[in-house]
């Protein structure tokens, strides 16, 4: 049966979408991702290495269709996973690229807190 390229795209993306929650050794990698908007919450007084965020797509979000809520553990709404090439860390991943990997809801946990960029880098757990 004939397949378009879109759906042949579309097959090739929701299988590796799978392989990923089935655990495919290749894609079973850390996933570090930046934070940023900390300075809008003030949230940089209270983050410390180790705390664990919790991390929600804001659908109703009219500036980015991606975005996603970081959020502590007494639902403080902290800041967001960069999404822009400006604002996303060497190494780390996107909001759009992880938005497809996480359901609505994930955590992380604070790895790297960078001060003078008012951002931070957090490991996917």
């Amino acid at each position: 049966m004939w397949k378009s390229p879109l759906e042949e795209q579309f097959l090739y993306k929701a299988k590796r979408r799978m392989k990923v929650y089935k655990g495919d050794p290749v894609m079973n990698k850390k996933i570090y991702i930046t934070i940023n908007h900390l300075d809008d919450f003030e949230s940089q007084m209270f983050l410390m290495p180790g705390d664990v965020l919790t991390l929600k797509k804001d659908k109703k979000n009219t500036y980015d269709d991606e975005a996603i809520a970081v959020f502590t553990k007494d639902n403080y709404k902290c800041g967001y996973v960069a999404n822009s090439v400006r604002s996303v860390a060497r190494g780390t991943f996107s909001a759009g690229r992880v938005y497809d990997l996480i359901e609505d809801e994930a955590r992380c946990c604070v790895r790297f807190i960078l001060p003078e960029e008012g951002c931070l880098i957090a490991e996917i757990v």
